[in-house]
């Protein structure tokens, strides 16, 4: 048995991450806030750490939490966690097991210029990218007439993705000071290469593609299935080979429609919101992450890769992909299908109820908030979901009062 510390436990995919682990016997804390999600968990042994203070100006206070605590192995999920953890991990790596990339394969992976460019010169395709004086020249010409995707250039911004063709839209966000990757729009559906390094080596992988996504214009997976694409293989893996890869990483592409071609979109350098996926059709990640460790190879390099998973199984986040098709009639009724007649799974827990219903909740205010007064609603939710009750309270009255209090407003 192991003791284990997982971050961000208001995440889906960590709740699952901590169940998982905690049935194959280990004791697994979370770093959270006190009603996050996981803490309604019956497999999660407590919240350990605050997520409030889980950052750079309080990681001398975490160091010594961990030198107190004694964990075997911390696993970061999100992508803040995952740079904060990189940028100290000589620190963190003295008190516990830590299994991330190289520091510099992390950091292209986290810069989507670096991480492009790098694709493209060992010849995996990428969307055409859009220069910013290029682009304004052909808009004073005003014959733009192409769909392009804007987003931002670092994966740890907040900042979301937009899908314009308005040639006023651009112009704004070409003359904003923030930057960004514009790029041309491709027309498909989302596919991922899912896989676990041991030092360089790949251990196991998996790959999906994702049949709904909430927004439906891009976003994380509501609906997906796993699959095997011979070609989405070959460049995941020639990816992270190059990065000389160790511990998780998502690989996503686009497969485009018209020509079936892949197109790089990024990499996660952690575990993903659909890991529930990989789980259900017989790869856990998170029990192959405390099976290695960094700088003590285990596998040979043979070369020999064979599918370990079930082909063609489909999990549902059912709570958010109902929500998200409520307003959508035909849509929904590929939801209800898939639920009620395909079978598909779900991670909805009748064994573990409060998240289960956490989960419902929570999914169901999305729909609503469409007025500023729901907007102010669901807001308000979400930071109680993601910071907990004291931090969410304390921001929303110093925003709506204007009267600053502590560390934790945003004024």
């Amino acid at each position: 048995m192991y003791k284990i510390l997982v971050t961000d436990g208001g995440y889906s995919h960590s709740l699952e991450i901590i169940r998982s682990l905690n049935k194959e016997g280990n004791l697994v804390d979370c770093i959270g806030h006190r009603y996050c999600l996981s803490s309604f968990s019956k497999s999660l042994n407590k919240v350990a750490f605050n997520q409030s203070v889980f950052n750079i100006q309080n990681i001398n206070q975490f160091l010594v939490f961990l030198e107190k605590e004694k964990y075997d192995f911390l696993i970061p999920i999100g992508a803040q966690s995952v740079f904060l953890v990189n940028k100290f991990r000589n620190e963190i790596s003295k008190k516990v097991v830590i299994n991330l990339a190289p520091s510099e394969s992390i950091k292209n992976c986290l810069s989507k210029n670096r991480l492009l460019k790098l694709s493209s010169e060992i010849g995996i395709p990428i969307p055409k990218i859009y220069e910013k004086n290029d682009l304004i020249k052909i808009i004073r010409k005003k014959i733009f007439n192409k769909t392009v995707v804007v987003k931002p250039c670092s994966e740890l911004s907040n900042a979301k993705v937009i899908y314009t063709s308005n040639i006023e839209t651009i112009n704004t966000i070409l003359q904003s000071k923030e930057e960004f990757l514009i790029q041309e729009y491709i027309k498909g559906y989302g596919v991922g290469f899912f896989a676990i390094y041991d030092n360089g080596t790949l251990k196991e992988f998996f790959m999906h593609r994702r049949i709904r996504e909430n927004p439906p214009s891009g976003g994380s997976s509501v609906c997906a299935e796993s699959i095997f694409d011979e070609k989405l293989f070959f460049y995941g893996k020639k990816l992270l080979d190059k990065l000389r890869w160790h511990g998780v990483a998502m690989v996503e592409f686009k497969k485009e429609y018209k020509s079936n071609k892949l197109f790089l979109m990024e990499v996660n350098p952690k575990f993903w919101a659909s890991h529930d996926l990989a789980i259900a059709s017989g790869i856990n990640f998170a029990k192959e992450y405390i099976k290695i460790k960094p700088n003590k190879k285990s596998l040979k390099n043979d070369n020999k890769y064979e599918i370990k998973y079930l082909l063609h199984n489909r999990f549902q986040w059912f709570a958010r992909d109902f929500s998200s098709s409520l307003f959508r009639p035909l849509r929904l009724i590929n939801v209800l299908y898939s639920i009620l007649i395909l079978k598909s799974k779900n991670n909805l827990y009748l064994k573990d109820p409060l998240p289960t219903l956490y989960l419902i909740i929570y999914a169901f205010f999305s729909p609503l908030a469409k007025s500023k007064f729901s907007r102010k609603i669901y807001d308000i939710f979400s930071r109680i979901k993601n910071l907990g009750f004291k931090t969410a309270f304390i921001k929303t009255y110093s925003e709506l009062t204007g009267i600053p209090i502590f560390r934790f407003s945003s004024i």
